[in-house]
């Protein structure tokens, strides 16, 4: 899988598939920019931490971990993945559905995509693989995709949140996870009032923004309605799409016990104290985290995350850095082998491209 970049158009390659995508000048400019600074921000993390560690502790300490525990950890993750393809298959809804080999493979090509790609291109290839398999179906996949980051974005930041209400931390980091919470709750409160009415949420949120200009709140108003098209594929309008979301929540959750389970087992894997509520918090802040501008794979970034929520704990400088170095290999671990394998069957998967390649919810 890789990117090529024209003076006009990008050309996504992955397997068979080459798909040309046009991009705006100036938006190529800012995503430029942007990757830049992804860059220099890995750069500054990973200098940063090689100058305060002490190698040789740091090295012994990786020596010490607990292989068995850092495998389980392993099957975690892979388990949490087939959590988010059963979840994605029930998010995209289509008629016929798109095939378990094909949700599989196309799920794990967007996560490598992600992984080696900057501004989560691996996302823009999904969506790209299931038009290409339907022959439609493109805009379908993109809101499934906007779904699944929001109700990963909630699940992660209520992890977190629980931590504060029930683990022994500093006074600064449980206000911060309290108010993490009730922005939980304010973000599903926006959620809510946006499914039901998306037109008529626009409409308020472009006279909210109006004082800053006509076109900022006419971008706002668009957004909007496009967040509302989103959550339409799981607002719950009747007895079928109310027993879909409750599945889409419960493999999220389950989902994220499983992704939240590897990271203590990482933890515990060093013998720190406080396993659970240390790695359920690393988890939390390090995908909070990978929505800043990093280097593919969030190499240097993902560290500095990890060590600042383990930094909660006494725990020292070099064992802290090592549970990162760990539970980060581990997930890009998982995420290759998957990848490639996938990258190995997504030639050979056969298209849909039927006319009944439609919304469930449409028929």
């Amino acid at each position: 899988m890789h990117l090529q970049e024209g003076p006009s158009k990008t050309v996504a390659t992955v397997g068979r598939l080459r798909v040309r995508i046009g991009v705006p000048a100036g938006s190529r400019a800012k995503v430029r920019a942007l990757r830049l600074l992804g860059y220099a921000l890995s750069a500054a993390c990973i200098a940063v931490l090689a100058v305060n560690v002490d190698w040789p502790a740091f090295l012994a300490t990786l020596h010490r971990v607990d292989a068995h525990l850092v495998g389980l950890a392993a099957l975690l993750v892979v388990v949490t993945y087939g959590f988010f393809v059963v979840r994605w298959r029930l998010l995209l809804s289509l008629a016929p559905p798109l095939s378990w080999p094909a949700a599989a493979t196309y799920l794990m090509l967007g996560y490598l995509g992600n992984l080696m790609l900057p501004m989560r291109a691996g996302d823009a290839a999904r969506v790209l693989l299931v038009r290409d398999a339907y022959g439609g179906g493109g805009m379908r996949a993109l809101a499934s995709v906007l779904v699944e980051r929001l109700l990963d974005v909630i699940a992660v930041v209520a992890f977190g949140a629980a931590i504060g209400f029930v683990a022994t931390l500093p006074p600064a980091v449980v206000i911060a996870l309290r108010l993490a919470a009730l922005a939980v709750v304010l973000a599903l409160c926006v959620v809510a009032l946006v499914g039901a009415n998306p037109g008529a949420a626009a409409r308020r949120f472009e006279a909210i923004a109006r004082p800053f200009g006509a076109s900022v709140a006419q971008a706002l108003a668009h957004r909007v309605r496009q967040f509302g098209d989103a959550l339409a594929i799981v607002y719950p309008r009747d007895r079928q799409s109310a027993a879909r979301l409750a599945f889409v929540v419960a493999f999220t959750a389950c989902g994220w016990c499983c992704f939240g389970a590897a990271m203590t087992l990482c933890v515990a894997a060093f013998g720190v104290a406080s396993p659970i509520a240390a790695g359920l918090l690393m988890m939390a802040v390090t995908n909070l985290g990978s929505a800043i501008p990093s280097s593919p794979g969030s190499i240097g970034v993902y560290h500095a995350f990890a060590v600042l929520a383990l930094s909660a704990w006494p725990i020292a400088l070099d064992v802290a850095l090592s549970v990162a170095t760990i539970s980060h290999a581990v997930v890009i671990g998982v995420q290759l082998l998957l990848g490639i394998a996938a990258l190995a069957l997504v030639g050979h998967l056969p298209g849909v491209r039927s006319d009944d390649a439609a919304p469930r919810s449409e028929r």
